[in-house]
């Protein structure tokens, strides 16, 4: 009676150690795919974030450029390359956190030269006006390339917003 008393607690004791064993396996990898989901929302907010920095930044340096065309204000040409310098910064940061994501590193792929195109295009207004050289047909043909360019800029800028 006695051997069999010892046999029940023992089966008992090892059921009891395997079912912590089990909880504990469970409990440690709940934990691992909670801590990966957690570092999947930090990912996303820094790439909407930046998204929307990015998107603010173009429109920053766009607004600096016809400040300056109508003022000839140094600070609104230094705001205009500030701005330049964080689309840079921008990309940059967009590119490392998007490197886990075909889609969006694919999109950012298409941005980069529609925002490179885009900045060429600035500056080459810039230039014009402050050589004096930007006639109304150049402005007309600026204004339609920027709005054309601006539209596509948000379509493949929205890629990383949705």
């Amino acid at each position: 009676m006695q051997w069999r008393l010892n046999r029940q607690y023992s089966i008992s004791i090892g059921i009891a150690i395997a079912v912590l064993l089990a909880l504990g396996y469970v409990a440690g990898t709940t934990m691992r795919t909670f801590l990966d989901d957690i570092h999947l929302v930090e990912r996303t907010h820094e790439v909407l974030e930046t998204a929307q920095s990015l998107r603010a930044s173009i429109k920053g340096a766009s607004s600096a450029r016809r400040g300056y065309a109508l003022t000839q204000d140094a600070g609104l040409a230094q705001e205009f390359y500030e701005s330049l310098n964080a689309i840079d910064e921008h990309l940059l940061t967009l590119e490392s956190a998007t490197s886990k994501s075909p889609r969006q590193h694919s999109a950012l792929a298409e941005l980069k030269p529609l925002v490179a195109e885009y900045t060429a295009l600035l500056h080459e207004a810039n230039r014009s006006i402050r050589e004096g050289a930007f006639s109304v047909e150049e402005q007309a043909a600026y204004i339609r390339k920027t709005s054309e360019l601006d539209q596509r800029l948000r379509e493949r800028l929205d890629v990383f917003v949705t």
